[in-house]
């Protein structure tokens, strides 16, 4: 686990800084922050995947909110994942 403090409330372009440092032998990475950020990122990530899934994130991405995005690329390589999987808390 690592701490950025570069990551609070940071933009699209600050976040895709901090994933392009993550080295090639870091297979998964979990970024866990705020919104609008996050929720901007994943939009600017995905560009594939199942309609309905992205529908669902397009529409509402809430506290909590998980989105697994895949993809062949490096960190360095943006934009070029497919939405796995989208999941939103139940309360």
């Amino acid at each position: 686990m690592r701490w950025d403090d570069r990551i609070y409330e940071a933009s699209v372009d600050g976040l895709l800084r901090v994933i392009s440092e993550v080295g090639d032998e870091v297979k998964s990475l979990v970024v866990v922050g705020h919104n609008p950020g996050l929720e901007s990122l994943a939009g600017f990530l995905v560009v594939r995947g199942d309609a309905d899934l992205r529908r669902q994130m397009e529409t509402k991405f809430p506290t909590s909110a998980i989105a697994v995005i895949t993809s062949d690329g490096t960190w360095g390589q943006f934009p070029n994942g497919e939405l796995a999987d989208f999941a939103v808390p139940r309360g």
